[in-house]
């Protein structure tokens, strides 16, 4: 292995471009506990019942220059659970950005609406973080 002089007065460290969000979504009695990591051209959003930082799913969707609809593709976790696949199609073609989403909780489509409205209000809140 090759040594490394981590004191070389030639190196700069940068700043990183990556913006990060944390919020809640409330919906009756339960609570959705939400992550955004906004990258340059894209944008990861983690989905969880508590705050534990567990990622058992993974699905990214993008758009394609062949399909009026996005495309996505599951990265991680069962492929029986499409949650995470239908929402990252829909919040591309909202945002019209590649998104990762991983989504970690009971899977209830009753909610799923008012968790995905809670998301978009969230970012028309703060526009910047799309900017």
């Amino acid at each position: 292995m090759a040594n490394v002089d981590v004191n070389n007065s030639d190196m700069e460290l940068l700043s990183s471009n990556f913006k990060f969000h944390d919020f809640d979504v409330q919906v009756g009695e339960a609570k959705y506990f939400c992550e955004i990591i906004i990258m340059k051209n894209s944008f990861f959003l983690w989905i969880g019942e508590s705050n534990d930082g567990k990622m058992n799913d993974l699905s990214f969707g993008f758009k394609s220059i062949y399909e009026n609809t996005p495309i996505s593709t599951k990265l991680m976790g069962s492929m029986d659970d499409t949650t995470s696949l239908n929402i990252a199609k829909r919040l591309t073609k909202k945002y019209e950005k590649p998104v990762y989403i991983s989504f970690n909780a009971p899977v209830n489509n009753s909610i799923l609406p008012k968790i995905e409205q809670g998301i978009c209000e969230e970012l028309k809140n703060y526009p910047e973080l799309l900017a």
